[in-house]
């Protein structure tokens, strides 16, 4: 449901508005330069509009320059809020609309900070500008400073992560890692069934579902997780789950070093959460390797499950990124790009992240 503010901008008196400071004229992105690596860049002004929106401003600039990316679910399209970017309207969703509320609120201090976040810096109705910047993601998450991952407004990963920074004050009050689990599992506060709880929950938070987050999480230089009321760096996560027997996917997942695994309805940690944060991959990796390495992502569009680990991919300059190409057309390029190197795995791997391309294969 529209906030009152939003239906009044929206179908108030455009003279009003424009007198009152906003430009009741949608948003329009101007065409960026596809001849260099160029991108837009979005800042989140400290102050609301006059009505209480969230104000933004965007400009042009290539991937040389300082920014930090957001990454996060862009959740359903059937609610959306308005904000003003450059001073005209602009929708955005709620999931979205929370993290630009929450850093005008909680986080100011974000707020001087240049983000490139995708919803807003790619004009998503432009096939062939969003070909151009899904192209350059790789570069575009290799430049960036930093990556803040937006979990939400979740009352038990913000209860988590409050919990997961006195653990981490506490390693650091300690001596030896001994002295560390003696303390740490005699804290009540650290160590508790709703700890236990609100780990699982994290663990099984819809933004590890995100096709896209295996290749912003790896690419990464320093990786930030916050909530409305709660953020941490990645590694402060660590010391809570060193505490917490049962959990012990998380190290892997911040280290990369291979541990336990757990399963459940559309889980299998071993692969879909353990190996991102902490881990780097050097050099091209062979495409099969990786969608069989992170497996049952979800994505909208069929092909972002390969787009996603393309930049991380060796097969990156024969596959060019176009969403002008239907779904079994592209299958059929992979299949064809891929030829030489298929096997019965390869074939399943494949089948799993995109059906259409086990269909091509079965009928040839």
């Amino acid at each position: 449901m529209m906030a009152l503010n939003d239906w009044n901008l929206l179908h108030g008196d455009a003279h009003e508005n424009t007198a009152n400071g906003v430009d009741s004229s949608s948003f329009s992105h101007n065409p960026l330069d596809h001849d260099q690596a160029s991108i837009r860049l979005l800042r989140i002004l400290p102050k609301r509009s006059e009505f209480g929106l969230i104000q933004c401003e965007l400009i042009h600039a290539t991937v040389d320059a300082s920014y930090t990316c957001l990454s996060y679910v862009w959740g359903p399209a059937a609610r959306q809020r308005l904000i003003l970017i450059n001073g005209k309207l602009f929708k955005v969703r709620e999931n979205l609309w929370q993290f630009l509320s929450a850093t005008c609120q909680a986080y100011q201090q974000l707020s001087s900070i240049w983000y490139w976040i995708d919803a807003l810096c790619i004009n998503q109705e432009n096939t062939v500008e969003r070909n151009h910047q899904v192209a350059q993601m790789g570069t575009i998450y290799r430049g960036a400073q930093s990556m803040l991952i937006w979990m939400g407004i979740d009352e038990s990963t913000t209860r988590l992560l409050k919990v997961a920074l006195e653990a981490w004050r506490l390693m650091a009050r300690c001596n030896t890692f001994s002295q560390f689990q003696d303390a740490g599992t005699q804290n009540t506060d650290i160590c508790n069934l709703q700890v236990a709880k609100d780990l699982l929950g994290f663990m099984l938070h819809v933004y590890w579902t995100r096709a896209w987050i295996t290749q912003e999480v790896l690419l990464a230089r320093n990786i930030q997780l916050l909530t409305d009321r709660a953020s941490v760096e990645s590694e402060q996560l660590r010391p809570i789950c060193y505490l917490r027997q049962g959990t012990w996917w998380l190290p892997m997942y911040l280290t990369g070093k291979k541990s336990g695994c757990l399963k459940g309805n559309r889980w299998d940690v071993d692969c879909q959460v353990s190996q991102h944060v902490g881990q780097r991959l050097y050099g091209a990796n062979p495409l099969v390797k990786l969608v069989g390495g992170f497996p049952g992502h979800i994505s909208q569009i069929p092909q972002d499950q390969i787009y996603s680990l393309l930049s991380l991919a060796d097969i990156a300059h024969k596959l060019p990124v176009d969403y002008r190409v239907p779904a079994e057309e592209f299958s059929l390029q992979l299949i064809e790009t891929l030829h030489r190197t298929l096997c019965l795995y390869s074939l399943e791997c494949l089948a799993n992240a995109m059906p259409s391309a086990c269909k091509i294969c079965t009928i040839r």
